[in-house]
């Protein structure tokens, strides 16, 4: 699965099992093993939560790092895939639906659904935007978090999967043609 480290914790997602593992950086042991829903596909640590995708029961899981519980889960159509957390909002790239909800990081309630490139797979998040994979359509979306809108559309080769910001630019691997 994917990993996120943050909330004095490593976080990983376990997709065969619908859990999330938490792992003691110190000691490098399981700490606790947490059940989220079906097919756990990205997580990401910010807002005081941890925030977990999943794509097989199309919602998003939230995580107190206290408790190391579920405290909410929000119904997200249209196949939540990659996410991001960041300025008070959270970020899901949903892969079916061509489109990424913005949530409200304090509420989790759905503030805005963005249109971008065909099948979303991954999001990132810096001073310039939110930046999003379109994976079928060999793109890369910016998105303006003021405005939730899309701002940009930027070709980028074939079958983009991951996004990365720094601050010299935006990191793109494209697994069809075997780039960065």
């Amino acid at each position: 699965g994917h990993v996120a480290v943050g909330a004095e914790g490593i976080w990983v997602t376990l997709p065969d099992r619908g859990a999330v593992m938490l792992i003691d950086p110190e000691t490098m042991t399981v700490r606790d093993t947490i059940d989220v829903g079906a097919d756990p596909s990205d997580i990401s640590v910010g807002e005081g939560s941890v925030w977990v995708t999943n794509g097989g029961s199309a919602s998003v899981s939230r995580i107190s790092p206290e408790t190391q519980r579920v405290v909410q889960t929000i119904p997200i159509s249209g196949g939540p895939a990659g996410i991001a957390v960041g300025g008070g909002g959270v970020w899901v790239a949903n892969s079916l639906g061509a489109s990424v909800s913005h949530l409200d990081a304090e509420s989790g309630d759905l503030m805005a659904t963005i249109g971008v490139g065909d099948a979303p797979i991954d999001v990132a998040l810096d001073d310039r935007g939110v930046w999003v994979s379109n994976s079928a359509s060999g793109s890369v979306s910016l998105i303006d978090p003021a405005t939730d809108e899309e701002v940009q559309r930027i070709p980028v080769g074939n079958g983009p999967l991951a996004v990365a910001t720094e601050p010299d630019g935006v990191w793109v691997a494209d697994v069809l043609d075997g780039t960065v």
